[in-house]
């Protein structure tokens, strides 16, 4: 499932860059067509982003260790409460989660109609690059789906002090 959620990484900053290409074409055209391209857009990527964080908690409860980030953050002895919040025990699982909160509220932003129209586009191409940022982070520098040539036969755990309800 590892290269399921890496693909939908790729795809979710293909389409954040196809966003925010069509807000800029918006801002210059009096077309209502590209902003409607750009709103419909911006809800795909929000949608995979979701897809996305579905495949890496589906990895963690699952404990495919295979997975360098599953392996790094849980155990099987961890109960399943650790074990859903190891989502956000590290780098690579913090990103992925604030990239999500960023495309929800991005097609939030695209559904909403209370934007000036004039400012409209700017803020959606805004919020179209802040994404494709995380995406690209995601994808070169913290890749939460990497994995293992061989799996291990047990995750390293969660770090003690994340074990505690306050976290």
């Amino acid at each position: 499932m590892a290269p399921w959620g890496f693909a939908a990484l790729a795809l979710s900053l293909a389409l954040s860059l196809y966003a925010a290409f069509e807000a800029l074409r918006a801002a210059r055209s009096a077309k209502p067509a590209p902003i409607q391209r750009t709103e419909r857009t911006l809800i795909a990527v929000a949608l995979v982003a979701t897809l996305a964080s579905a495949i890496l908690l589906l990895l963690l409860t699952g404990r495919d260790f295979q997975v360098a980030y599953v392996h790094q953050h849980t155990s099987s002895h961890l109960p399943l409460l650790y074990t859903i919040s190891a989502f956000w025990a590290g780098q690579e699982g913090s990103l992925l989660l604030w990239f999500w909160m960023l495309a929800v509220l991005t097609a939030m932003a695209a559904l909403a109609k209370d934007i000036p129209a004039s400012m409209r586009p700017y803020v959606l191409a805004i919020l179209a690059v802040s994404e494709a940022f995380f995406a690209l982070m995601l994808m070169w520098t913290s890749n939460p789906f990497t994995t293992y040539p061989t799996k291990p036969a047990e995750g390293v755990g969660m770090l003690p002090l994340l074990e505690n309800p306050g976290m």
